[in-house]
């Protein structure tokens, strides 16, 4: 029986505390947060609070000394100094004057505005969990009677009392006898006389206790609740805020998770199931056949569970620009009135090239593929060359030199003179003078 009791009343503790173990923050209240010191440590040591806001903004802090002495010392110190905080995520630090520190975020809510810090010689623990109020449950299978219940505060003063009358085989629910998280003493009177008496506690791990009536006496039993690890939480991202982006253009998405049991926490980011990134940011750079829907998921692990945050992403179609290319001038080189062929083709990857053009500064030379040029002036020309898309994108332009001489100078009206030099004028006397001799000595 004594072991049906234990079970019965443990589910009931848990099944209780299940909607404030699975319950998230969505809305903005205000809420006194309270800090529960449990000390181990048999001396006289300080102790100093911080409570930060998720961007590092202190908002809270204290010190104070704790003392515990004896062969079993033990001081217990709630800090409740009027410290309100918003629903939210906080990081609360515990620094002692033995340079021990302890760090863990913390998540403040309907369920949980208690945090626990537990020191001893060989650690420094911050426990945030959800906690429930007292309740008392009553299970009387014996005959009828009057039952008494006395709850005592740490003081030993008397803050609430019940008379009721019990009848075999009935079970009398008290549910939020009180709120306050600490160690009471709950005493129990069956028909005016006391039959038991036990100490229980409230607060993250405890606040249910099961009252067990048999015929050779009383039973209090209160059971720790066992929460487990619980999952990391994503607190904040980035993403686009239209969920979109264009060809070529890239994004950086941003995470930040918490785990309330401090545990380290690891990321992986998949985009359509590969996996891309192992940090807590991921880069997604498009291009141009990115085009489509598209999944980003970040996954965040801590030593036994995950959770994740999706995305779905559509990239819009950008038109790839085509590319010009001058395939030859010929000549590249040649003179004034003569004539210079200049050949040029497209390419483009999404389409088709359905328009050229050549010029040269702001002068249209030709708008096919190939032109014939013969109207340059002398000197040195940059001709320029594009094509255009059938989506009506132009490429950039490409360009070339080219350089147009002069024609050698003629004087029409000067006639040709035989003997234009002198070596010209005596090679004609010396044959003169030759044809002249002979011509004498045949007579």
């Amino acid at each position: 029986m004594r072991r049906f009791v234990i079970i019965f009343f443990l589910l009931l503790v848990i099944l209780s505390a299940a909607n404030c173990i699975n319950k998230t923050v969505t809305s903005e209240q205000s809420y006194p947060l309270t800090v529960h010191i449990s000390d181990f440590m048999n001396q006289t040591y300080e102790v100093t609070l911080v409570l930060l806001d998720m961007e590092g903004k202190e908002i809270w802090n204290v010190t104070s000394h704790l003392n515990a002495s004896g062969p079993y010392a033990r001081s217990y110190w709630i800090v409740s100094e009027n410290i309100t905080v918003t629903t939210g995520y906080y990081l609360l630090e515990v620094h002692l004057n033995d340079s021990r520190t302890a760090k863990l975020n913390i998540k403040v809510d309907e369920c949980r505005t208690q945090v626990d810090v537990l020191i001893t010689p060989d650690i420094v623990h911050i426990m945030s969990k959800p906690y429930s109020p007292l309740d008392i449950y009553v299970n009387n299978p014996t005959d009828s009677h009057e039952i008494t219940l006395t709850l005592f505060n740490g003081e030993g003063e008397e803050i609430w009392n019940t008379t009721f009358l019990s009848n075999a085989s009935s079970r009398t629910a008290f549910e939020n006898v009180t709120t306050i998280p600490g160690y009471y003493l709950l005493r129990v009177y069956l028909d005016g006389n006391k039959i038991g008496e036990d100490n229980v506690g409230v607060g993250m791990f405890r606040g249910k206790v099961g009252v067990q009536i048999s015929s050779s006496g009383i039973d209090i039993a209160q059971k720790t609740i066992d929460y487990g690890n619980e999952p990391p939480e994503i607190i904040n991202y980035s993403a686009p805020n239209n969920s979109t982006l264009k060809e070529n253009e890239n994004f950086t998405f941003n995470v930040s998770a918490i785990d309330l049991d401090g545990d380290n926490l690891t990321y992986m980011w998949h985009f359509d199931n590969a996996s891309v990134s192992n940090t807590t940011t991921y880069t997604l750079q498009t291009n141009y056949t990115s085009a489509g829907t598209h999944n980003i998921t970040v996954v965040v692990f801590d030593s036994r569970y995950n959770t994740d945050q999706s995305w779905n992403l559509t990239v819009v179609n950008v038109n790839l620009k085509p590319m010009a290319t001058i395939i030859s001038a010929t000549p590249n080189i040649t003179k004034v009135g003569e004539g210079i062929t200049l050949i040029g083709r497209g390419n483009d990857t999404d389409g088709s090239i359905v328009a050229y053009q050549w010029r040269t500064n702001s002068t249209i030379l030709g708008m096919n593929s190939t032109i014939m040029l013969s109207n340059l002036s002398v000197g040195n020309h940059t001709i320029y060359f594009k094509v255009q898309d059938n989506d009506g994108d132009w490429s950039d332009e490409v360009s070339m030199t080219v350089e147009i001489k002069e024609k050698e100078k003629i004087d029409d009206k000067k006639t040709f003179i035989p003997f234009a030099n002198v070596s010209t004028v005596i090679l004609n006397i010396l044959i003169l003078a030759v044809l002249i001799d002979l011509t004498r000595r045949k007579k």
